[in-house]
């Protein structure tokens, strides 16, 4: 099985803070998942940046595949997160 690493953008990091600890612990439990396997995660259509989201909740993770690299975008409330790509 391949394995494939988290890259957190500046972005990412900088909502990731902004988080609630509880969210916190959650978003890192669906890292691990998405690491594991991203391809589970939805595609959303038409767009070409973050091509991926992941439910945790009432937040999503928007994140792109590249090679082994999975490039995490943003980590926001679902009403917040698609006007921001």
């Amino acid at each position: 099985m391949k394995q494939f690493r988290i890259v957190p953008t500046k972005t990412f990091t900088k909502d990731f803070k902004k988080l609630p600890s509880e969210m916190k612990k959650r978003v890192l439990a669906a890292l691990e998942k998405i690491q594991q396997d991203p391809h589970r995660g939805r595609k959303v259509k038409a767009v070409e940046t973050g091509e991926w989201r992941w439910r945790v909740g009432d937040y999503r993770i928007r994140y792109d595949v590249e090679d082994q690299d999975i490039i995490l975008l943003r980590v926001r409330h679902r009403r917040e997160i698609y006007r921001s790509l």
